[in-house]
């Protein structure tokens, strides 16, 4: 029996080397190889599938399973899942690789023309040309199968990635049903309210914006007058800090002191109304939400908690239907003055529609905040 789930009876220290791995595939040089390589967005899409996959292991880490199958099953997903997520290291670990050597070839190769040009008025004309007409057909024809099988690659880890991950958290929503006895195998509700709190916070270089989220974050009234709440977002690409700046004022002592209810939901591609009210509720009140459907949904989240000033943080919204959003919205709109939705995307188009303030657009830090 694993008791509480804890990845590193198989061999794993989860948290740390995912966060680390999601680090890797946002780095500089790695970004130049996807640059050079025409993979940029198939390495963005990876780096999103790590994340994803490290926050699916946050949250099956701290349950406890009493069934003796279901517990294989999770072993079995979860050791794929490790698999999958080494060779994405090793993969990241080659194309850094690459680079480098790639740089160092190159001031190899502008040390060896300094050194020809000292001893020449011009170069040898036949190495010129070998020289020329070499790296002319390498680029022409090798790049382009290299290029193609680390596509391939990339694509075939990110499945990988995937596949596990949607297959984890599949049992771990049946987790939150009950059983025919009627027990409940989820034992710590919990859990749920700090999945989205895989790593402790750490922010370099966003003084301004933690400022500025702050504030406007603790305005009374902003421009929540009318509708109970009022919306803002973060939005940047992916990996350059929104969440962590979210996590970061979530956790602040004023913003726990002026709200007297903070509510935390990943949202990621797959945006249903019903299972974000329910997940909403779920955090809210810390306790599995049985209701049977989504007008039963609404009417809860509408008497029991808008009476409260809360805050809603919907983490990684990629959706684009107003409709969806309204619907969603909908009961919130009682919400005592004060209130505030926030949230993170990478789409301007998202910030614009959800918004009634200002979007906080994250830029690339410079140097010297490292």
């Amino acid at each position: 029996m694993f008791g509480w789930f804890a990845l590193t009876s198989l061999g794993w220290l989860a948290e740390s080397f995912m966060a680390a791995l999601v680090g890797k595939a946002v780095d500089r040089i790695v970004q130049q190889f996807g640059e050079q390589h025409g993979v940029e967005d198939d390495l963005e899409k990876l780096q999103d599938s790590l994340d994803h996959a490290r926050l699916t292991i946050s949250t099956i880490e701290s349950l406890r399973i009493k069934d003796n199958g279901l517990q294989k099953k999770l072993k079995e997903f979860l050791t794929s899942l490790k698999d999958a997520a080494y060779d994405a290291d090793d993969l990241l670990d080659e194309f850094q690789y690459r680079i480098l050597k790639q740089q160092i070839e190159q001031q190899g190769n502008e040390a060896g023309n300094r050194a020809s040009f000292s001893s020449y008025s011009t170069p040898p004309p036949s190495k010129k040309l070998k020289t020329s007409f070499s790296s002319y057909t390498s680029r022409l024809f090798g790049k382009g199968d290299d290029n193609n099988d680390d596509l391939k690659r990339i694509r075939k880890i990110k499945r990988r990635l995937d596949d596990n991950s949607v297959a984890l958290e599949k049992i771990y929503s049946s987790l939150g049903v009950q059983d025919d006895r009627g027990k409940k195998q989820l034992v710590s509700s919990a859990s749920r309210q700090m999945s989205s709190f895989w790593t402790k916070p750490r922010l370099f270089g966003r003084d301004r914006e933690l400022q500025e989220l702050k504030d406007l974050l603790l305005e009374p009234e902003a421009v929540s007058g009318q509708s109970g709440f009022s919306v803002l977002s973060i939005v940047g690409i992916g990996g350059i800090g929104k969440t962590t700046l979210a996590q970061q004022v979530f956790n602040d002592s004023s913003v726990k002191e002026y709200f007297e209810l903070r509510i935390w939901v990943r949202v990621s591609e797959y945006f249903s109304t019903e299972k974000l009210t329910r997940e909403i509720i779920e955090y809210a009140t810390k306790k599995n939400c049985n209701l049977p459907n989504f007008a039963a949904l609404q009417d809860f989240l509408k008497e029991k908690i808008t009476p409260e000033r809360f805050l809603l943080v919907l983490d990684d919204v990629w959706n684009e239907d107003r409709h969806q959003w309204e619907s969603l919205c909908a009961p919130l709109r009682s919400g005592k003055p004060g209130s505030k939705i926030l949230v993170t995307t990478r789409s301007r188009k998202i910030a614009g529609m959800v918004g009634d303030l200002d979007a906080i657009h994250l830029e690339g830090l410079d140097e010297k905040c490292f």
